[in-house]
């Protein structure tokens, strides 16, 4: 898998800016050969993986760059409950496509859709709109 190309935008380093467009073939739920392209802007801020500092030790912030920045995206996009469910689905594909074992693909899977299934995505998703945000 293609590495995204990222830069620290602020000192404390949980934000990051895409430096050129990310584009990535999502296939999950198509028939064989069919995909769809999910191209993550150029300029797009994101905190990667929002994983809590005493879980560092089983997967690291910064691990799974660009299954984490499609994520976003589509996290930010979403309108529905569907639509996350639709992102978390891509996450899990993605993580699979970066080669990550199943216990801990399913793992990081399963705490997305626990804060999904809460209703935190939505509080957080207007919090997380940034790009206006002088960086």
């Amino acid at each position: 898998m293609q590495l995204p190309d990222l830069i620290q935008v602020d000192k404390s380093g949980e934000l990051w800016r895409l430096e050129s467009t990310y584009s990535v073939p999502v296939a999950f739920g198509h028939a064989p050969g069919a995909a769809w392209v999910v191209a993550v802007p150029s300029g797009f801020v994101s905190d990667l993986a929002s994983i809590p500092r005493f879980a560092w030790w089983f997967v690291a912030p910064h691990e799974f760059t660009g299954p984490a920045l499609v994520h976003d995206l589509l996290c930010r996009e979403s309108r529905t409950y569907e639509d996350r469910i639709v992102a978390d689905a891509g996450y899990l594909h993605l993580l699979k496509e970066w080669n990550v074992g199943w216990f801990k693909r399913y793992m990081m899977f399963l705490a997305l859709r626990a804060y999904a299934i809460c209703g935190l995505w939505k509080r957080d998703r207007g919090e997380q709109r940034i790009e206006s945000k002088t960086v």
